[in-house]
């Protein structure tokens, strides 16, 4: 069967990677589409997207289309030479003339269990929410943002202290197998179910101003959003002054006797493992790796031994 990848960062690499790597008997990929470049990080500069720097690493032709571009007739004629068009995290809602093209249509793996968080941020904003359960869906695009019929879905368990990489890893493999199942069994007839959109949920892009903490909300609330937004681009909050990004966290059990402060550091050593302990509106977090401002990670002790009296400090939202 031969078949395209539309993709850009993240979740797509990972699902071309496996796509290359487990089912490679059952697809040929003909041809990879990506977005253009972007100037991206604090220097400003333009780059390509992972997925077109992985392909080029490949050898695997690679096309760039921007968002509401006119199809050119080569593309055109390319996407009706394929059989379909796999899409996963590729960050342009597609309309009904290029949907229509491949012979079978386009298919998009999606990191959630649909109706439920349609949108840019599935990963983070279920982990964010504090749900129990995430998965993947196989889905038939229409025009309307992840709203197609489902061919089928695989269930996730979120666990404690999964940060969005470590659980994307997990979705990417139970994807993999879901699309070797797919593209094993699918032909013209096969069966798609419609959603049911009084279900649907929706994870909308993670903005700057989501990423300042406020110390106010409980230790459980703050936990669920540093680890949605970890690896990137990271919670964070200031320190003297001094920009200090989030990495795992947990809420932690103190036995403190004083009311603490939002944001105020508390240094208990009586625990197994040493964390950065800080006093929320209600209860305590422990995060276990810091990065301050234009420095490198560190773990929780490495970060403390940088202050001088890390003990009668406080996180702040400036």
């Amino acid at each position: 069967m031969k078949v395209a990848f539309a993709g850009s960062e993240g979740f797509s690499i990972k699902v071309l990677d496996h796509l290359l790597l487990n089912i490679t008997n059952l697809v040929s990929l003909q041809f990879v589409i990506t977005l253009p470049q972007r100037v991206k990080g604090r220097g400003k500069k333009t780059k390509n997207t992972d997925v077109y720097e992985f392909c080029k690493a490949k050898k695997i032709p690679v096309v760039t289309m921007e968002k509401n571009q006119k199809l050119n007739q080569d593309l055109k004629i390319k996407l009706k030479q394929i059989d379909i068009l796999l899409v996963a995290s590729f960050g342009i809602i597609l309309d009904k003339n290029f949907l229509d093209l491949p012979k079978l249509g386009c298919i998009n793996l999606h990191p959630s269990l649909l109706p439920k968080w349609r949108g840019a941020a599935p990963i983070q904003r279920a982990i964010e929410a504090g749900n129990d359960w995430t998965g993947v869906s196989i889905m038939k695009m229409v025009e309307k943002l992840d709203s197609g019929p489902i061919w089928k879905q695989s269930k996730e368990k979120i666990l404690k202290l999964d940060t969005t990489d470590i659980l994307e890893t997990r979705l990417v493999i139970k994807g993999s197998i879901l699309l070797e199942e797919f593209f094993s069994e699918v032909k013209p007839e096969t069966l798609f179910v419609s959603q049911n959109n009084y279900n649907a949920t929706y994870a909308k892009k993670i903005e700057k101003k989501e990423l300042n903490i406020d110390w106010t909300e409980t230790a459980t609330c703050i936990m669920h959003k540093i680890n949605a937004f970890y690896p990137k681009p990271c919670a964070y909050s200031f320190l003297n002054g001094i920009r200090v990004k989030f990495g795992r966290s947990k809420v932690t059990s103190l036995n403190n006797n004083s009311y603490d402060l939002p944001g105020k550091v508390i240094v208990n050593l009586s625990q197994n493992e040493f964390v950065v302990n800080i006093s929320c509106g209600q209860g305590y977090l422990g995060v276990m790796n810091l990065q301050k401002e234009g420095g490198k990670w560190l773990s929780a002790k490495a970060f403390s031994n940088g202050f001088k009296f890390f003990e009668r400090l406080s996180f702040n939202k400036e």
